[in-house]
């Protein structure tokens, strides 16, 4: 067996296969149990073999610096199962648990031989070879692997957006640690644990502490973030938590009425001394459904459109935000209160147009609606005007298909997923027709 290169030090060819071998110090082997790392990169290509050992050699470095912190590598308690999962992957094997190897004997007979061709190693290794481990991870740890995991979703994230990911299934956790009353291992986690927690939610409720809402978040934070976990781990088996529920309550904001509007927001102009951009803002949302956090993260380079024959916003991915689902995105067609408001606010409501843009609006115009009497009852906020959008739409009966289109809903069955869907003229003309809603609207009005 020769060095391939002085660079790397660790790098042999034996008859043209690439090996990884690191000799183990002398006052190091007993708690290493052996004399070298050695593991073959199963490969005789250059490219590759320098590829897969930029991956081995962090590894066995870390084993490495186990051994000079005097920790021992014989025993299986001394890795994680991670490390353990990783060990099997290095060594370009797929580290599969023992209640699956057993069900494919044939399998099972050549884990066995390439166990034995490895000079029947034990401990660690031994477990990666036949599936023996099982997870060491904490519940505290659930949320940074949950973090790792679904890094491919949550880069497309703003920090405020992860923080608002995340920032929940780190109180869920608390929240079940604290009655636990320590942090526990994962694969400690009884049914009965979960079971009682799910009871003293129950009392919290009903002494009015928290709301069925809120207490059903916590459990199935808990649960997707064990799910994850198992999948990760190619482990589809229930988790503790599952079939744990409660009724949620029915808190969605109630809309207000046309009449309520027309007389209190429209009659007079009570919002002259609310700042301009806010107030466009507002009265953007009234005529096209949408949300401040998807008016604010419009781009107007990309997004609006008031030159075109019909004027129009895109909802659509961009460089301010990301949408929750794909079908969210849609073009809304301008008409009414909302059309005067890009008119005034050609590029946006950049005033608005920032991470905490949108909450920080909602609360101003919150507390400037609340003070000024404009919310019908103490249920009502700037949300409501989603839900009376949505009744306006089934007023003037638009198509239910069109009605989700506009609102950014899953449309139901299959139907609604064949052919181009409304043309922007129909969508225009039927929002047209809503404006006959508003007694007091004056197109051309300052």
């Amino acid at each position: 067996m020769k060095r391939f290169s002085p660079d790397l030090p660790h790098l042999y060819v034996r008859r043209k296969n690439f090996v990884f071998r690191l000799v183990i110090p002398t006052h190091l082997r007993d708690l290493a149990g052996k004399s070298e790392f050695k593991v073959s990169l199963k490969t005789k290509d250059n490219l590759t073999a320098l590829r897969k050992y930029g991956e081995v050699e962090p590894y066995y470095q870390n084993l490495m610096e186990k051994l000079r912190r005097g920790e021992t590598l014989t025993s299986a308690s001394d890795l994680s199962y991670e490390e353990i999962v990783q060990m099997a992957a290095i060594q370009g094997r797929t580290y599969k648990p023992i209640d699956q190897l057993i069900q494919n004997p044939a399998e099972f007979m050549q884990t066995h031989n390439d166990w034995s061709k490895a000079g029947k190693p034990k401990g660690p290794e031994f477990q990666s070879y036949f599936g023996t481990a099982t997870s060491t991870i904490t519940l505290s740890g659930l949320v940074t692997f949950y973090e790792d995991d679904q890094i491919h979703l949550l880069s497309s994230l703003s920090a405020r957006e992860r923080s608002k990911k995340i920032n929940p299934l780190q109180n869920a956790v608390k929240q079940f640690t604290a009655f636990l009353g320590k942090d526990i291992e994962l694969k400690s986690l009884t049914r009965q644990q979960a079971r009682d927690f799910h009871k003293s939610l129950k009392a919290k409720i009903a002494s009015q502490e928290i709301k069925a809402n809120t207490a059903s978040k916590y459990i199935t934070h808990m649960r997707v973030l064990i799910k994850t976990y198992k999948l990760a781990h190619d482990d589809e088996t229930e988790t503790a938590f599952d079939g744990l529920n409660f009724k949620a309550d029915d808190n969605a904001r109630p809309p207000f009425s046309i009449d309520f509007l027309n007389e209190r927001w429209f009659k007079d102009d009570i919002f002259s001394t609310l700042n301009p951009c806010a107030k466009a803002l507002l009265f953007a949302a009234i005529d096209t459904g949408c949300s401040f956090k998807e008016l604010c993260g419009l781009n107007p380079e990309q997004d609006i459109k008031l030159t075109a024959t019909i004027p129009h916003i895109i909802i659509q991915d961009n460089k301010n935000r990301q949408l929750k689902t794909t079908h969210r995105k849609r073009t809304i067609p301008l008409v009414g209160y909302s059309l005067k408001s890009f008119q005034a606010f050609p590029q946006g409501f950049t005033k608005y147009a920032t991470d905490n843009g949108p909450s920080n609006a909602s609360g101003l115009i919150n507390k400037f609606m609340k003070n000024n009497g404009l919310l019908e009852t103490d249920e009502h906020s700037v949300y409501s005007l989603r839900h009376t959008f949505k009744d306006r739409m089934r007023k003037h009966r638009l198509p239910e298909e069109l009605q989700n289109f506009l609102m950014g809903h899953k449309a139901q069955g299959m139907g609604a997923h064949y052919g181009h869907g409304h043309s922007i003229e129909d969508s225009s003309t039927y929002l047209q027709h809503m404006c006959s809603d508003w007694k007091y609207f004056t197109p051309h009005a300052s």
